[in-house]
Formats: C-alpha cells, sequence, structure tokens
C-alpha cells in the first residue's frame, strides 16, 4: 500500500502556524494585561473574538488542541484550507458563542477548540472506514458536549464545540460532499 507524506508535511506546517498563532495571541494578552489594569482590561479581552478563539487554559489545552488540529488537518477533506480561512473561521466561531458569553450562560471560550471540532466533524463524517466508526465517534462526540452543556455545568465551553460540530455538518451538507440521512 502507498502512502504519501505529502498531507502530513502540510498538516505539520498548519499545525505549527496555528501554533504560532495561538504563541503570538497570549502574548498580545499578556502585554495588555501588563499594560492596563488587570481587573478592567480582562473581561474585554476574553471576549474579544479577534484573540479569544487562539487563547488557551493551560499547555495541556493547547498541546491537545493542536494534536487535534493536526490529525483533522492530515485528512484530505481539510488539507486544501488556508491558514487565513482557519484564522477567520476561528474568529467567526468566537463571534457566533459571543452572545452566550455575554449573556453569561457559560464561561468565555478560548482555544480552538471549535476549529478543532469543526474539523473533526469533517473528517468523520466522511470517513470511509467499515461499521461507519466515523458516524459512531461523531453521535458519541456530539451526545457527550450536549450531555457536557445540559447537565454537567463544568468549566468546558462546551457550546462552542456544538458550534464547531454544526458548522462541520453544515459545510459537508452545503457542499454535497455527505448526504446526511
Amino acid at each position: 500500500m502507498y502512502i504519501t507524506i505529502l498531507p502530513f508535511v502540510n498538516a505539520l506546517k498548519k499545525t505549527m502556524t496555528m501554533a504560532f498563532i495561538c504563541i503570538g495571541s497570549f502574548l498580545v494578552y499578556t502585554l495588555l494585561l501588563a499594560i492596563f489594569n488587570h481587573t478592567c482590561i480582562e473581561p474585554l479581552l476574553m471576549l474579544n473574538p479577534l484573540i479569544s478563539g487562539f487563547l488557551h487554559n493551560g499547555a495541556s489545552h493547547f498541546l491537545i488542541n493542536l494534536l487535534l488540529f493536526a490529525g483533522s488537518m492530515a485528512c484530505t477533506i481539510n488539507s486544501a484550507y488556508s491558514i487565513r480561512y482557519l484564522y477567520w473561521l476561528t474568529v467567526f466561531i468566537s463571534l457566533l458563542y459571543l452572545p452566550i458569553s455575554i449573556l453569561g450562560l457559560t464561561l468565555p471560550a478560548i482555544g480552538i477548540s471549535g476549529l478543532c471540532y469543526y474539523l473533526m466533524v469533517r473528517a468523520l463524517l466522511t470517513w470511509n472506514i467499515r461499521f461507519n466508526i466515523g458516524r459512531i465517534i461523531f453521535w458519541i462526540l456530539t451526545i457527550s458536549e450536549v450531555y457536557g452543556l445540559m447537565v454537567l455545568k463544568d468549566d468546558v465551553a462546551h457550546g462552542v464545540h456544538l458550534i464547531g460540530i454544526g458548522l462541520g455538518v453544515y459545510s459537508l451538507k452545503n457542499t454535497k460532499m455527505l448526504k446526511l440521512q
């Protein structure tokens, strides 16, 4: 069986670029906190969709998101996306989540988790493997996020994950790449 390495190299390049965008957003966030009053500016920065989607709550959150991003970008269906498109998609997901944050229904969303769920859903629902494993994993993810939003009330922004799932399904349905029954 012949496997080409090009999709993995492409995914690695995009993952490293996304890592630099996230690190840059963290540096901007830190600089603004140092210049302005910490208690005054922090809520505004957490609601700023230009950087909030790229901030992370620690190294483990950052590394998990990068691993999910890299794995999803290695799939053929996602490999054509440019970093510019992925940046603006993350901002769009943050904008969709913004009213939920402002109303205080859940915590503000930080990180590229919404983007990762978008990419994972696209990869899972087009994964042609026996027994529809991709669809099974998709439904497990979706049900666990709905459960987390409705029941757990933990410090995870499940709403942004659900927005990523919804946009991923919509993108596949809209492009007619997958027929959803």
